[in-house]
Protein backbone atom coordinates (compact mmCIF):
# COMPACT_ATOMS: atom_id res chain seq x y z
CA UNK A 1 0.00 0.00 0.00
CA UNK A 2 2.94 2.45 1.10
CA UNK A 3 4.57 1.67 -2.64
CA UNK A 4 1.43 2.37 -4.44
CA UNK A 5 0.62 5.69 -2.66
CA UNK A 6 4.22 6.23 -3.26
CA UNK A 7 4.22 5.52 -7.21
CA UNK A 8 0.57 7.66 -6.99
CA UNK A 9 2.18 10.73 -6.12
CA UNK A 10 5.50 10.42 -8.18
CA UNK A 11 2.60 10.45 -11.37
CA UNK A 12 0.72 13.08 -10.36
CA UNK A 13 3.77 15.19 -9.65
CA UNK A 14 4.97 14.57 -13.11
CA UNK A 15 1.95 14.85 -14.53
CA UNK A 16 1.48 18.26 -12.68
CA UNK A 17 4.59 19.22 -13.74
CA UNK A 18 4.72 18.67 -17.51
CA UNK A 19 1.05 20.78 -17.63
CA UNK A 20 3.21 23.79 -15.80
CA UNK A 21 5.77 23.68 -18.12
CA UNK A 22 3.22 23.61 -21.13
CA UNK A 23 2.23 27.24 -19.91
CA UNK A 24 5.35 28.35 -19.14
CA UNK A 25 6.55 31.60 -21.58
CA UNK A 26 9.01 30.80 -23.85
CA UNK A 27 10.64 32.50 -27.19
CA UNK A 28 10.27 35.60 -25.50
CA UNK A 29 10.97 38.96 -27.63
CA UNK A 30 10.55 42.74 -28.11
CA UNK A 31 9.39 44.56 -30.88
CA UNK A 32 8.69 49.03 -30.92
CA UNK A 33 5.08 49.92 -30.96
CA UNK A 34 4.16 52.77 -32.42
CA UNK A 35 6.40 55.06 -30.66
CA UNK A 36 8.92 55.57 -27.95
CA UNK A 37 6.14 55.35 -24.85
CA UNK A 38 5.43 51.63 -26.25
CA UNK A 39 7.09 48.50 -26.41
CA UNK A 40 5.87 45.15 -27.45
CA UNK A 41 6.65 41.84 -25.46
CA UNK A 42 5.36 38.60 -27.84
CA UNK A 43 6.15 34.99 -26.16
CA UNK A 44 4.71 31.59 -26.59
CA UNK A 45 3.32 28.69 -24.50
CA UNK A 46 2.42 25.48 -25.70
CA UNK A 47 -1.25 25.34 -23.72
CA UNK A 48 -3.54 28.13 -23.19
CA UNK A 49 -3.66 30.07 -19.81
CA UNK A 50 -6.57 32.37 -18.30
CA UNK A 51 -4.41 35.48 -18.65
CA UNK A 52 -1.65 37.12 -20.78
CA UNK A 53 0.01 39.48 -18.04
CA UNK A 54 3.22 41.39 -18.24
CA UNK A 55 4.48 42.95 -14.98
CA UNK A 56 6.96 45.75 -15.30
CA UNK A 57 9.01 48.90 -13.51
CA UNK A 58 11.94 51.03 -13.09
CA UNK A 59 13.24 48.48 -10.92
CA UNK A 60 14.02 44.60 -10.97
CA UNK A 61 11.99 44.35 -7.55
CA UNK A 62 9.41 46.82 -8.01
CA UNK A 63 7.45 45.55 -11.33
CA UNK A 64 4.80 47.67 -10.06
CA UNK A 65 2.48 48.35 -13.76
CA UNK A 66 0.63 45.19 -14.31
CA UNK A 67 -0.38 45.50 -18.06
CA UNK A 68 -3.49 42.49 -19.86
CA UNK A 69 -3.05 41.48 -23.35
CA UNK A 70 -4.36 39.05 -25.69
CA UNK A 71 -3.25 35.22 -27.14
CA UNK A 72 -4.34 33.93 -30.41
CA UNK A 73 -4.51 29.91 -30.77
CA UNK A 74 -1.70 29.05 -33.29
CA UNK A 75 -2.27 25.85 -35.51
CA UNK A 76 0.67 24.72 -37.24
CA UNK A 77 0.17 23.83 -41.07
CA UNK A 78 2.49 20.55 -40.80
CA UNK A 79 1.35 16.77 -40.77
CA UNK A 80 0.73 16.98 -36.71
CA UNK A 81 -1.19 20.09 -36.68
CA UNK A 82 0.73 21.03 -33.74
CA UNK A 83 -1.01 23.54 -31.14
CA UNK A 84 0.64 26.85 -29.62
CA UNK A 85 -0.67 30.32 -27.97
CA UNK A 86 0.95 33.25 -29.24
CA UNK A 87 0.61 36.36 -26.57
CA UNK A 88 0.99 39.64 -27.07
CA UNK A 89 1.21 42.74 -24.12
CA UNK A 90 1.91 46.30 -25.14
CA UNK A 91 3.65 48.04 -22.60
CA UNK A 92 2.78 51.95 -22.93
CA UNK A 93 3.51 54.95 -20.87
CA UNK A 94 6.90 54.68 -20.80
CA UNK A 95 9.27 57.23 -20.55
CA UNK A 96 11.57 57.33 -23.92
CA UNK A 97 15.33 56.51 -23.34
CA UNK A 98 14.37 54.78 -19.39
CA UNK A 99 15.26 51.75 -18.52
CA UNK A 100 13.25 49.29 -17.92
CA UNK A 101 12.03 45.65 -15.64
CA UNK A 102 9.68 43.03 -16.48
CA UNK A 103 8.29 39.11 -16.52
CA UNK A 104 5.86 37.97 -18.48
CA UNK A 105 2.88 35.16 -18.17
CA UNK A 106 0.74 34.53 -15.22
CA UNK A 107 0.37 33.35 -11.67
CA UNK A 108 -1.78 30.19 -13.08
CA UNK A 109 0.73 29.57 -15.87
CA UNK A 110 4.17 30.52 -14.46
CA UNK A 111 5.91 33.64 -15.15
CA UNK A 112 9.10 34.17 -17.38
CA UNK A 113 12.57 35.12 -15.52
CA UNK A 114 13.05 38.99 -15.23
CA UNK A 115 14.46 40.80 -18.09
CA UNK A 116 15.09 44.47 -18.67
CA UNK A 117 15.05 46.77 -21.87
CA UNK A 118 15.57 51.02 -22.70
CA UNK A 119 12.80 52.29 -24.49
CA UNK A 120 13.16 54.51 -27.82
CA UNK A 121 15.19 58.04 -27.44
CA UNK A 122 12.38 60.36 -28.90
CA UNK A 123 13.62 63.11 -31.47
CA UNK A 124 15.54 62.47 -34.70
CA UNK A 125 19.15 64.03 -33.10
CA UNK A 126 20.55 60.48 -32.32
CA UNK A 127 21.88 57.61 -34.13
CA UNK A 128 20.77 54.39 -33.44
CA UNK A 129 22.71 51.49 -33.04
CA UNK A 130 21.31 48.11 -35.28
CA UNK A 131 22.60 44.57 -35.44
CA UNK A 132 21.71 43.55 -38.83
CA UNK A 133 21.39 39.52 -39.71
CA UNK A 134 20.12 37.23 -41.92
CA UNK A 135 20.30 33.75 -43.09
CA UNK A 136 20.48 32.59 -39.68
CA UNK A 137 19.67 29.05 -38.73
CA UNK A 138 18.81 27.17 -35.64
CA UNK A 139 21.73 24.89 -36.87
CA UNK A 140 25.35 26.12 -36.97
CA UNK A 141 24.02 29.48 -35.51
CA UNK A 142 27.77 30.30 -35.46
CA UNK A 143 26.60 34.36 -34.74
CA UNK A 144 24.50 34.04 -32.12
CA UNK A 145 26.68 33.58 -29.15
CA UNK A 146 28.30 36.63 -30.34
CA UNK A 147 24.81 38.65 -30.28
CA UNK A 148 24.16 37.18 -27.15
CA UNK A 149 27.52 38.69 -25.52
CA UNK A 150 27.22 41.55 -27.43
CA UNK A 151 23.47 42.48 -26.35
CA UNK A 152 23.98 41.80 -22.54
CA UNK A 153 26.86 44.36 -23.13
CA UNK A 154 24.39 46.69 -24.38
CA UNK A 155 25.64 47.65 -27.37
CA UNK A 156 23.03 47.44 -29.32
CA UNK A 157 18.81 49.47 -29.78
CA UNK A 158 17.59 47.01 -31.76
CA UNK A 159 18.30 43.47 -34.05
CA UNK A 160 16.94 43.91 -37.30
CA UNK A 161 16.53 40.01 -39.14
CA UNK A 162 16.44 40.48 -42.78
CA UNK A 163 14.70 37.25 -43.77
CA UNK A 164 15.07 33.50 -43.85
CA UNK A 165 14.94 32.60 -40.16
CA UNK A 166 16.09 28.93 -38.59
CA UNK A 167 16.14 27.13 -41.87
CA UNK A 168 13.08 26.74 -41.63
CA UNK A 169 10.84 27.77 -39.01
CA UNK A 170 8.13 25.29 -40.10
CA UNK A 171 10.42 22.35 -40.78
CA UNK A 172 9.53 19.10 -38.45
CA UNK A 173 6.21 20.78 -37.74
CA UNK A 174 7.81 23.76 -36.67
CA UNK A 175 9.89 22.43 -33.78
CA UNK A 176 12.76 23.76 -35.67
CA UNK A 177 11.47 27.27 -35.43
CA UNK A 178 10.54 26.90 -31.83
CA UNK A 179 14.17 25.82 -31.10
CA UNK A 180 15.45 28.75 -33.12
CA UNK A 181 13.10 30.69 -31.07
CA UNK A 182 15.00 29.53 -28.00
CA UNK A 183 17.91 30.04 -29.16
CA UNK A 184 17.42 33.42 -29.38
CA UNK A 185 15.67 34.70 -26.76
CA UNK A 186 18.58 35.83 -24.80
CA UNK A 187 18.98 38.64 -27.28
CA UNK A 188 15.15 39.19 -27.90
CA UNK A 189 13.99 39.29 -24.62
CA UNK A 190 16.33 42.51 -23.95
CA UNK A 191 16.11 44.51 -27.01
CA UNK A 192 13.15 44.67 -29.55
CA UNK A 193 13.88 42.35 -32.48
CA UNK A 194 12.65 43.79 -36.06
CA UNK A 195 12.15 41.56 -38.62
CA UNK A 196 11.42 41.12 -42.46
CA UNK A 197 10.43 38.39 -44.22
CA UNK A 198 13.29 36.43 -46.62
CA UNK A 199 12.00 33.68 -49.47
CA UNK A 200 12.44 30.72 -46.86
CA UNK A 201 9.50 32.61 -45.42
CA UNK A 202 7.25 32.58 -48.08
CA UNK A 203 4.94 29.92 -47.01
Amino acid sequence: MIAFILLLSTCLWISSGDAYELTQPEQIHLSYGVDPTQMIVTWVTMDSTPQTTVEFGRSPTDLNTVTQGYANRFTDGGTEHRVMYIHRVVMTGLTPDGTYFYHCGSDSGGWSSVYWFKAMKEGNSWSPYFAIIGDLGNVNGVSIPYLQKEVSKGKYDAVLHIGDFAYDMDSDNARVGDEFMRQMEPITAYVPYMTVVGNHEAA
